[in-house]
């Protein structure tokens, strides 16, 4: 492994420059050196892939206000840290040419008001941590793939998934709690783990060949609405959870 440690409370990367992750393997990390210490990334900086990936967040808390971005084919960027810290993302955090994003710890919290998450054409973004719907950010991920992978995804509202912004909204694990779900050009929602709980979704969502998703409390189809379990041979399930777990409302 090899570090930049950012020390003391606060500790901020300031200016217009980068920091490159090069040499050969993926062990380069930027992170607090303390779990209630915070590394500021500063709005003109950028924390990037070179000629190999990298980690940040290791320990502590991120501050983004600038670029996180995981550029090229079998590029990766893994960003974590201490469970329970809160995270902000004001700025953007991308993958792409080929690169992977990958938040890797589902105890974290985050909030990406004012951000961008953004996977372009063969890149992709895996999100894990506790989020809001209402606190999420903007999605420029339709051209790649977006994956929701571990943590809660609390929704209170209706939460849109737009097909032109962030593309298929895939679930393979973590939890989705809450609100009402739709969807907007073209916009899916791909059910391959996780679980459902105590929501209503007002789109049609799909389970692929021997994924299995999990329910809890009430699921609502709305406005006639499906959920299609496509088994091409494989068991594929969609699995009701708790003392009791009620499908309700008027789909399919």
């Amino acid at each position: 492994t090899t570090d930049l440690i950012g020390t003391g409370t606060t500790a901020t990367l300031a200016g217009s420059g980068e920091v490159v992750f090069n040499g050969t393997s993926a062990n380069g990390r930027l992170y607090a050196n303390g779990s209630a210490n915070t590394v500021v990334i500063g709005a003109g900086v950028t924390v990037r892939s070179g000629t190999a990936g990298g980690q940040v967040g290791v320990i502590g808390t991120i501050d983004n206000q600038g670029s996180i971005r995981a550029d090229g084919a079998g590029r990766s960027i893994a960003i974590s840290g201490s469970n329970g810290g809160n995270n902000f993302n004001s700025g953007t955090i991308e993958a792409l040419n080929g690169g992977t994003i990958s938040f890797n710890n589902a105890a974290q919290n985050w909030n990406g008001t004012g951000g961008t998450l953004r996977a372009t054409a063969g890149s992709t973004l895996n999100l894990a941590g506790n989020w809001n719907t209402a606190s999420l950010g903007n999605f420029d991920t339709a051209a790649g793939s977006f994956n929701y992978t571990g943590g809660t995804l609390t929704n209170s509202g209706t939460y849109t998934i737009d097909g032109a912004a962030l593309g298929t909204f895939r679930l393979t694990g973590g939890t989705l709690s809450g609100g009402n779900y739709s969807s907007v050009n073209g916009g899916a929602l791909n059910l391959q783990g996780g679980t459902l709980n105590n929501l209503t979704l007002d789109l049609d969502a799909t389970i692929p060949n021997a994924a299995s998703v999990n329910f809890s409390n009430t699921l609502t189809l709305a406005n006639n609405r499906k959920i299609n379990i496509n088994s091409i041979g494989n068991t594929t399930d969609l699995i009701g959870t708790g003392t009791t777990a009620t499908l309700a409302g008027s789909g399919e």
